[in-house]
């Protein structure tokens, strides 16, 4: 029985490595709390210096299970109708591959401003990427646990380049991206962990209640050659500093929880992602946390009530 599970638990990890360097673009459930990361459009929707960091610890429990580190920084320049950022991503997708990926950016985007707290958007982001697993670092209990195709660690790094367009108002916020234009391609590496060309597609309503609350659904969508990834979620506000949310990712099989509260120029949030179907027992939990810091720019300014700026969203 014992050696069925390993098998099991071994198969599923390959699966993980093999299905995230397909994929590249790591998932995350408060994606939209900061997006610049995906869309470059994003960049500069605040009128302070945002901080942005988020942790997400995939299956507790396994060895060599997936981690993904995220930190955006991104203000606007209303002198120019401009804003500019820097993202910066470290993601282990885990498995045998004991790989890992490492993005880091530059974003810029033009705002153009319309009437009625409209913003229309356009972005694009510039940096590096770089890919590099080593399958030896694993450690199988025999022989016949061999990976083939993986006996070197091997890795490059390429030039990386995306390019996005976002919409928002005081209702809704809607956005369109594609990640990595180039369709990265490494020499040294096996066909299948090309960096393909990834296309994002979102939308996000605000819709008031009474006695100070706010229900805030979204739907996401995401792209990447055959595989399509769609996800549902909806979070409730409450003076907008106060927020409880549940989601689903359909293709994933997965449902998640949030929580978070904001306190003056701190933000705070935590999910919760919950795999079910045959693989539940195997995937098990997957946590999240994420830190967000507003900075005051000199001389920005004060009353936030006049920004252009959809801050709720």
């Amino acid at each position: 029985m014992k050696k069925v599970m390993k098998k099991i638990i071994l198969s599923l990890l390959l699966f993980a490595g093999g299905f995230a360097y397909a994929q590249n673009d790591f998932m995350l459930t408060e994606q939209l709390f900061s997006r610049i990361n995906k869309n470059p459009a994003a960049t500069g929707n605040t009128d302070d210096i945002n901080i942005f960091y988020m942790n997400r610890q995939q299956w507790v429990g396994f060895d060599g299970a997936p981690t993904t580190n995220l930190l955006n920084i991104h203000s606007s320049f209303e002198n120019i109708n401009s804003g500019f950022g820097l993202t910066f991503s470290h993601d282990r997708p885990g498995g045998v591959t004991n790989g890992r990926n490492i993005n880091a950016k530059l974003e810029y985007a033009y705002h153009i401003n319309m009437r009625n707290h409209m913003l229309l958007s356009f972005g694009l982001s510039a940096g590096i990427i770089n890919t590099y697993f080593n399958p030896s670092r694993w450690e199988f209990n025999n022989e016949d646990h061999v990976v083939p195709g993986y006996e070197e660690a091997v890795g490059e790094t390429k030039f990386d380049m995306d390019l996005g367009a976002e919409f928002s108002m005081k209702y809704v916020m809607a956005g369109v991206a594609c990640t990595h234009l180039t369709g990265t391609k490494y020499s040294d590496l096996e066909t299948q962990n090309d960096i393909a060309r990834h296309v994002y597609a979102y939308v996000r309503g605000n819709i008031p209640l009474p006695k100070e609350f706010d229900l805030a659904p979204a739907f996401m969508y995401s792209n990447c050659k055959y595989m399509n990834c769609y996800e549902f979620n909806i979070a409730a506000f409450y003076k907008k500093l106060y927020w409880l949310g549940a989601g689903y990712r359909i293709n994933a099989n997965t449902f998640n929880a949030m929580i978070g509260a904001q306190w003056r120029m701190f933000r705070i949030g935590y999910s919760y992602d919950l795999s079910c179907g045959k693989l539940a027992d195997f995937k098990r939990s997957t946590h999240e946390i994420m830190v967000s810091v507003n900075l005051n720019k000199p001389g920005a300014n004060k009353d936030k009530t006049k920004t252009k700026y959809v801050r709720f969203m």
